[in-house]
Protein backbone atom coordinates (compact mmCIF):
# COMPACT_ATOMS: atom_id res chain seq x y z
CA UNK A 1 0.00 0.00 0.00
CA UNK A 2 2.81 2.02 1.07
CA UNK A 3 4.52 1.92 -3.07
CA UNK A 4 1.22 2.15 -4.11
CA UNK A 5 0.61 5.45 -2.40
CA UNK A 6 4.03 7.03 -3.04
CA UNK A 7 3.33 6.38 -6.67
CA UNK A 8 0.95 8.74 -7.28
CA UNK A 9 2.16 13.02 -7.20
CA UNK A 10 1.74 14.83 -4.65
CA UNK A 11 -2.15 16.78 -4.42
CA UNK A 12 -0.33 19.83 -2.73
CA UNK A 13 3.16 21.21 -2.02
CA UNK A 14 3.86 20.33 1.70
CA UNK A 15 3.17 22.16 4.15
CA UNK A 16 0.05 23.97 2.70
CA UNK A 17 -2.75 22.17 3.40
CA UNK A 18 -3.66 19.39 6.06
CA UNK A 19 -6.49 16.90 5.16
CA UNK A 20 -6.72 13.20 5.89
CA UNK A 21 -5.05 10.69 3.81
CA UNK A 22 -4.40 7.04 4.53
CA UNK A 23 -2.07 6.69 2.07
CA UNK A 24 1.03 9.57 4.19
CA UNK A 25 0.75 6.72 6.72
CA UNK A 26 1.19 3.91 4.36
CA UNK A 27 4.23 6.03 3.08
CA UNK A 28 5.44 6.04 6.49
CA UNK A 29 5.10 2.89 7.48
CA UNK A 30 7.00 1.66 4.60
CA UNK A 31 9.87 4.51 5.14
CA UNK A 32 10.02 2.65 8.74
CA UNK A 33 10.45 -0.84 7.26
CA UNK A 34 13.42 0.30 5.22
CA UNK A 35 15.01 2.25 8.18
CA UNK A 36 14.29 -0.33 10.45
CA UNK A 37 15.33 -3.20 8.24
CA UNK A 38 13.54 -6.28 7.52
CA UNK A 39 14.90 -8.84 10.51
CA UNK A 40 13.88 -6.35 12.88
CA UNK A 41 10.36 -4.79 11.01
CA UNK A 42 7.37 -7.12 11.72
CA UNK A 43 8.91 -6.84 15.90
CA UNK A 44 10.14 -3.22 16.34
CA UNK A 45 6.58 -1.89 16.92
CA UNK A 46 5.78 -4.32 19.41
CA UNK A 47 9.31 -4.42 21.32
CA UNK A 48 9.72 -0.52 20.38
CA UNK A 49 5.86 0.78 21.55
CA UNK A 50 3.49 -1.86 22.38
CA UNK A 51 4.82 -4.16 25.21
CA UNK A 52 6.31 -1.22 27.02
CA UNK A 53 2.84 0.88 27.29
CA UNK A 54 1.27 -3.03 28.31
CA UNK A 55 -0.36 -3.44 24.75
CA UNK A 56 -0.35 -7.06 25.35
CA UNK A 57 -3.37 -8.34 22.99
CA UNK A 58 -2.51 -5.27 20.28
CA UNK A 59 -2.15 -6.73 16.41
CA UNK A 60 -1.22 -4.90 13.22
CA UNK A 61 -1.80 -6.18 10.00
CA UNK A 62 0.45 -6.32 7.23
CA UNK A 63 -0.43 -5.67 3.22
CA UNK A 64 0.22 -7.98 0.97
CA UNK A 65 4.22 -7.11 0.82
CA UNK A 66 4.57 -7.31 4.11
CA UNK A 67 4.37 -3.93 5.43
CA UNK A 68 2.02 -3.00 8.25
CA UNK A 69 -1.22 -1.09 7.06
CA UNK A 70 -0.33 1.64 9.22
CA UNK A 71 -3.88 3.35 8.30
CA UNK A 72 -5.85 1.01 10.01
CA UNK A 73 -5.84 -3.02 10.43
CA UNK A 74 -4.93 -2.54 13.89
CA UNK A 75 -6.64 -4.28 16.41
CA UNK A 76 -6.81 -3.89 19.98
CA UNK A 77 -9.01 -3.75 23.55
CA UNK A 78 -10.49 -0.10 24.95
CA UNK A 79 -7.33 -0.58 27.50
CA UNK A 80 -4.58 -1.09 24.50
CA UNK A 81 -6.29 1.72 22.76
CA UNK A 82 -6.18 4.29 26.40
CA UNK A 83 -2.76 3.15 27.05
CA UNK A 84 -1.87 4.15 23.44
CA UNK A 85 -3.51 7.64 23.83
CA UNK A 86 -2.02 8.25 27.07
CA UNK A 87 1.48 7.16 26.06
CA UNK A 88 2.46 10.79 25.56
CA UNK A 89 1.17 12.13 29.44
CA UNK A 90 0.06 15.16 27.34
CA UNK A 91 3.34 16.03 26.28
CA UNK A 92 3.63 17.70 22.55
CA UNK A 93 1.65 15.36 19.72
CA UNK A 94 1.29 16.58 16.28
CA UNK A 95 0.43 14.42 13.28
CA UNK A 96 -1.99 11.84 12.98
CA UNK A 97 -4.37 13.40 15.77
CA UNK A 98 -7.05 16.30 14.76
CA UNK A 99 -7.43 18.99 17.42
CA UNK A 100 -10.26 20.98 18.97
CA UNK A 101 -9.34 24.46 17.93
CA UNK A 102 -11.06 25.34 14.87
CA UNK A 103 -9.81 27.13 12.15
CA UNK A 104 -7.27 29.56 13.45
CA UNK A 105 -8.51 29.32 16.90
CA UNK A 106 -12.06 30.10 16.08
CA UNK A 107 -14.52 28.57 18.13
CA UNK A 108 -17.35 28.90 15.86
CA UNK A 109 -15.52 26.39 14.17
CA UNK A 110 -14.86 23.78 16.48
CA UNK A 111 -15.65 19.84 15.74
CA UNK A 112 -16.53 19.81 19.50
CA UNK A 113 -18.11 22.73 21.08
CA UNK A 114 -19.23 21.72 24.24
CA UNK A 115 -15.51 20.11 24.61
CA UNK A 116 -12.20 21.79 26.01
CA UNK A 117 -10.47 23.19 23.83
CA UNK A 118 -7.49 21.36 24.44
CA UNK A 119 -9.11 18.18 23.65
CA UNK A 120 -6.88 16.11 21.02
CA UNK A 121 -8.32 13.08 19.29
CA UNK A 122 -7.80 9.98 16.55
CA UNK A 123 -11.01 9.30 14.45
CA UNK A 124 -11.53 5.56 13.27
CA UNK A 125 -13.28 3.67 10.79
CA UNK A 126 -17.14 4.04 11.72
CA UNK A 127 -17.16 6.33 14.75
CA UNK A 128 -14.49 4.45 16.11
CA UNK A 129 -12.16 7.01 18.61
CA UNK A 130 -9.84 7.90 20.87
CA UNK A 131 -10.69 11.05 22.87
CA UNK A 132 -7.52 12.55 24.95
CA UNK A 133 -8.31 16.11 27.09
CA UNK A 134 -5.63 17.26 29.43
CA UNK A 135 -7.43 19.70 31.31
CA UNK A 136 -9.77 17.16 32.37
CA UNK A 137 -7.08 14.29 32.87
CA UNK A 138 -9.29 12.44 30.48
CA UNK A 139 -8.87 9.24 27.81
CA UNK A 140 -12.05 8.26 26.01
CA UNK A 141 -11.51 5.24 23.90
CA UNK A 142 -15.15 4.32 21.84
CA UNK A 143 -15.04 1.11 19.43
CA UNK A 144 -19.01 1.62 18.98
CA UNK A 145 -20.00 1.08 15.07
CA UNK A 146 -21.64 3.99 13.63
CA UNK A 147 -21.04 5.42 10.38
CA UNK A 148 -20.28 9.47 11.12
CA UNK A 149 -18.06 10.64 13.60
CA UNK A 150 -20.46 13.15 14.89
CA UNK A 151 -23.76 12.40 13.34
CA UNK A 152 -25.73 8.87 14.41
CA UNK A 153 -23.76 8.43 17.91
CA UNK A 154 -23.54 12.29 18.77
CA UNK A 155 -19.92 12.39 19.67
CA UNK A 156 -20.20 16.38 21.11
CA UNK A 157 -22.93 15.27 24.06
CA UNK A 158 -21.26 11.80 24.15
CA UNK A 159 -18.54 13.75 25.41
CA UNK A 160 -20.16 16.56 27.56
CA UNK A 161 -22.17 14.04 29.41
CA UNK A 162 -18.71 12.09 30.15
CA UNK A 163 -17.00 15.26 31.35
CA UNK A 164 -20.06 16.51 33.33
CA UNK A 165 -20.32 13.23 35.22
CA UNK A 166 -16.86 13.09 36.54
CA UNK A 167 -17.11 16.81 37.89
Amino acid sequence: MGTFAASHPLKNKPGTECYYNSGNTNILSRIIRHTVGESEYHSFPYQKLFYKLGMNSFIMEVDASGTFVGSSYSWGTARDWARFAGSNQYGEYGFHFWLNTGKTNDSTTRRFPNVPTDMFYASGFDGQSIFIIPSKKLVVVRLGLTKSLDGEYGANEFLKNIISSIQ
